[in-house]
C-alpha cells in the first residue's frame, strides 16, 4: 500500500501571501489544525493553529497584527512524503514527530495531496481485515526464522484461509506476538492443530465483525 492509495487529492491550502485571518477561518470551518502553504503551486511550508495563536499572543491584543500574513509565521522546513512512498513511512513520520498530517509532493515540489492520521487509521482497518467476519487468534511464539511459515502451514492444513497476519515484538527479548485473522467462524479444529503443534494460543475472539 502506497501513500497515493490513501492520500486526499486537491487538499485545502493557503498561499504564503494570505492573511492569518483567512488561514484561521479555513481551519475553523474545516476542522483542521494545520494547512499546507503553497507558492506558485509548490509546497512552501505549513501553518498550524498554534502558529496563529502565538502570533496573536505576540501582538498583545485579540486582533491580528496589522498586515500579518501566513508567510510571517509559517514553518518552512516541512516534512513531506511522495505519492510512491510506502504508507508505513508516512505513519513513521507522524509517530516520530507527532504530526497529524503530511503534505504529499511530487519530485518537483508540486503539492498533489495530503495524508492524515485518519487516513492511516482507515488503512489499518483495511490491512487487518477488521470488518470481515471471522476469528482473531493471538499466539506468543519464539522470534526465530521459519516460525511464521510453520504457523501458516498448520492453518493451511486445517483448511482455513488467513485474512490478515501481524507480528509484534514483545517486551521479553526473543519472543513475538502473532495475530491471525482467520476466515472462519468455526475455528476449533484449527486451534486444536495449533496447540498440538506446540503453539501458545493466548487469545481467541470469535465473530468480530467491527459492529
Amino acid at each position: 500500500m502506497f501513500v497515493r492509495d490513501r492520500m486526499s487529492r486537491d487538499p485545502v491550502v493557503v498561499r504564503a501571501e494570505d492573511t492569518l485571518q483567512r488561514a484561521r477561518l479555513l481551519m475553523e470551518e474545516r476542522g483542521f489544525e494545520a494547512l499546507p502553504v503553497t507558492e506558485n503551486g509548490r509546497l512552501a511550508g505549513i501553518i498550524t493553529h498554534w502558529d496563529i495563536l502565538r502570533a496573536l499572543g505576540r501582538a498583545g491584543d485579540p486582533g491580528y497584527p496589522e498586515g500579518a500574513r501566513v508567510v510571517d509565521v509559517m514553518t518552512r522546513e516541512v516534512q513531506a512524503v511522495r505519492p510512491d512512498d510506502v504508507i508505513e513511512e508516512a505513519a513513521w513520520y507522524m509517530s516520530r514527530y507527532d504530526y497529524t498530517a503530511l503534505p504529499v509532493v511530487e519530485e518537483n515540489g508540486a503539492l498533489v495531496g495530503i495524508i492524515t492520521a485518519h487516513d492511516l487509521f482507515r488503512a489499518l482497518v483495511d490491512m487487518l481485515a477488521i470488518t470481515a467476519p471471522g476469528t482473531r487468534v493471538t499466539l506468543v511464539v519464539p522470534d526465530r526464522v521459519g516460525m511464521l511459515a510453520r504457523i501458516t502451514e498448520v492453518v493451511r492444513d486445517a483448511g482455513v484461509s488467513i485474512a490478515s497476519v501481524a507480528v509484534f515484538p514483545r517486551d521479553v527479548p526473543g519472543w513475538a506476538e502473532v495475530v491471525l485473522r482467520l476466515k472462519t467462524t468455526q475455528p476449533k479444529d484449527c486451534l486444536d492443530r495449533l496447540v498440538a503443534a506446540g503453539f501458545n494460543v493466548t487469545h481467541v475472539s470469535l465473530v468480530w465483525t467491527g459492529s
